[in-house]
């Protein structure tokens, strides 16, 4: 008798890709699949390609699982966006279905997905592609223009997630503010589908939208963010505070109408946690570009803020750009780091000693504790407690990062 292939599956970069993964999972038999790459044949890396230091790591670790003796697919972003530093003994695929067929599985039906216990999280995207022009991003040229799932599917794949007991529902694209617009539909249409037809105990975390998008949106957004099931969390990237450099990126608002839409949001909102990302050390970055950013962070104080140094990407008109010396972007980023630290330390010492309801989403790092959630999606670190439950906390210490809390006596 052949012994069973088995398969480990390792997903690297951002939670669409996370879902891809997942929904690359759901159709390879369960039999197949260990989660410990030592005990697999085989490693399917699916991969991301969105910066130079990650495509360092995924050729990295491709190397090492070949040199172990193992058979190693690589699939995702990265092939199909540069695939010259990649070890030849690897074996690339740039469809999913394709992979499935190298599995000996049937993937001529790639729609639906079954979903993994183990967390009590379920990660589903509207959607692939964005109708973005950023002279920086090579994820645009590895995933296309938008093509949006159609909103019932979506609906049906929540409703699928919810019945299966899970309790956070993260939807997530390359730009979740843009789903519908090639399809005569709207986010907020959509969100308003969901949540009059999944009834349920779920919360639900809505994934990165940019701000040119949300400014056709806003009133609604905001109205429906007002329901208990929708967590107060905004990732709105702004990536620079200087509009020459937006101009530079191919971004399609102004530091104006960012700070606008943040705002209106904690106007009407006013626990919303607002998280941005900052491009530093772009072409063209002068000091004062830089200055601008950093006033621009220190005055409207993000919980978080996702700090990248400019690394051009194959394809990408920045390549062709002067480019800023790495000792100055290292400094720059290394300040703007510094800032960032201080204001959310700031925040999160405003949370001790107040209780709040917590939603436990998963194992914490450290042995013994959990990772869980408050209605802004601050992280809150747990003792062990129960997956999946909702629990009144009281928090009794932070970081920068993350909340520590443990349950309030009842």
């Amino acid at each position: 008798m052949a012994t069973q292939l088995r398969v480990c599956l390792e997903t690297y970069g951002c939670s669409l890709n996370v879902a891809d993964g997942e929904q690359l999972a759901s159709h390879i038999p369960e039999e197949m699949l260990v989660d410990n790459p030592e005990e697999a044949d085989l490693i399917i890396i699916n991969s991301c390609g969105v910066k130079d230091p990650t495509e360092i790591k995924i050729c990295r670790r491709t190397k090492k699982l070949l040199d172990m003796g193992k058979k190693v697919v690589v699939t995702g972003c990265l092939p199909r966006i540069n695939t010259s530093n990649l070890d030849r003994r690897a074996i690339i695929k740039y469809d999913p279905r394709d992979v499935l067929a190298l599995l000996g599985v049937d993937g001529s039906c790639y729609q639906g997905r079954r979903f993994r216990g183990g967390r009590s999280y379920a990660t589903i995207a509207l959607g692939h592609g964005c109708l973005g022009s950023c002279t920086f991003c090579a994820v645009r040229i590895a995933r296309g223009k938008l093509r949006s799932r159609p909103k019932q599917e979506i609906v049906n794949e929540v409703r699928q997630a919810v019945s299966q007991g899970f309790k956070e529902i993260r939807l997530t694209a390359q730009d979740t503010g843009a789903y519908g617009k090639d399809i005569s539909t709207t986010l907020p249409e959509l969100l308003e589908e969901i949540l009059v037809s999944v009834p349920g105990d779920y919360l639900i975390r809505l994934g990165m939208t940019n701000p040119n998008h949300v400014q056709n949106i806003l009133d609604e957004l905001i109205q429906i963010y007002k329901d208990p099931r929708l967590y107060k969390f905004l990732h709105i990237p702004v990536q620079s505070g200087s509009n020459k450099i937006l101009r530079r990126m191919g971004r399609k608002y102004t530091v104006e109408e960012y700070r606008e839409i943040v705002e209106e949001f904690l106007g009407k909102i006013p626990e919303l946690q607002v998280v941005t990302d900052i491009i530093v050390g772009f072409p063209f970055e002068t000091e004062e570009d830089y200055q601008l950013s950093l006033e621009l962070i220190k005055e409207t104080k993000p919980h978080k803020v996702n700090i990248a140094r400019f690394s051009k990407r194959p394809g990408t008109l920045s390549e062709w750009m002067p480019q800023i010396p790495g000792r100055i972007a290292k400094e720059r980023s290394r300040k703007l780091q510094k800032l960032v630290h201080r204001i959310s330390e700031d925040i999160n010492k405003g949370f001790v000693g107040k209780q709040m309801d917590v939603l436990v989403v998963e194992r914490g790092k450290k042995g013994g504790t959990m990772l869980g959630r408050n209605m802004s999606y601050k992280p809150v670190v747990l003792p062990s407690c129960k997956l999946g439950q909702r629990l009144g906390v009281r928090i009794t210490g932070s970081t920068p990062t993350y909340l520590i809390g443990e349950p309030a006596a009842t």
